[in-house]
C-alpha cells in the first residue's frame, strides 16, 4: 500500500456519490477520534478484518478491537484533539478497492498542561493516510490503513509524549 502511484487520469472512474461517501467515512473517523470514542470508531469506520499501521515504530494492529484499543492507549495522555483532513487523491484498484490518500493535521493539548482553555496546542502530527477502501452492507469502509510522514518525520509542533512511540521509533 505504501508504493508510489500516479493518480493522473486514475480518479475519473470513481462517481462522485462513491468519492462523497468515502469523505464522509473518513470525516467520521477524525469526528470520533477528537470525542474519544474509540469502539465506535472502530465499528463506523474500519471492517472487521482491517488492518492499521499508525507509524511511530508501533505494530500493525488487525481488526475493529485492536485498533479501537490502540487509539484508546494513544490518545490516554491528550485531553483533546482536532483532526484535520485535506487533499485527499482517489485511486479505483482491483477488486473493486479504492485507494485514498489524505492529508492530515492532528492538534492535540495534553492533560498535563490543562486546565487552560485559552492554551496553544502541545503537540501538532501531520503526515497522509493511505487507505483502501472495500464497499460493505454497512457502506465504504477502511480495509487498511498506513499512517506514513510527509516530510522527515511526524511531528510539526512539539514533542511526542514519552510512551506512545515505539522504543524503535524514529519519531
Amino acid at each position: 500500500m505504501t508504493e508510489t502511484t500516479s493518480f493522473e487520469g486514475k480518479d475519473s472512474l470513481i462517481s462522485s456519490d462513491d468519492r462523497f461517501a468515502i469523505l464522509e467515512v473518513l470525516y467520521k473517523y477524525c469526528e470520533l477520534l477528537d470525542k474519544f470514542q474509540f469502539d465506535q470508531m472502530s465499528r463506523e469506520v474500519f471492517t472487521e478484518d482491517s488492518t492499521e499501521n499508525h507509524g511511530y515504530g508501533l505494530e500493525t494492529v488487525y481488526g475493529r478491537q485492536e485498533i479501537a484499543d490502540q487509539f484508546a492507549r494513544l490518545m490516554t495522555p491528550y485531553e483533546g484533539s482536532m483532526h484535520n483532513l485535506s487533499n485527499t487523491r482517489f485511486q479505483r484498484r482491483p477488486g473493486g478497492v479504492i485507494y485514498t490518500r489524505s492529508y492530515f493535521r492532528a492538534y492535540h493539548w495534553l492533560k498535563s498542561t490543562g486546565p487552560d482553555p485559552m492554551r496553544a496546542c502541545d503537540f501538532m502530527s501531520t503526515g497522509e493516510y493511505q487507505d483502501e477502501f472495500v464497499l460493505t452492507e454497512q457502506g465504504w469502509l477502511i480495509k487498511n490503513r498506513v499512517r506514513v510522514y510527509v516530510g522527515p518525520g511526524p511531528v510539526a509542533l512539539g514533542t511526542v509524549p514519552s510512551g506512545i512511540a515505539s522504543e524503535t521509533s524514529d519519531a
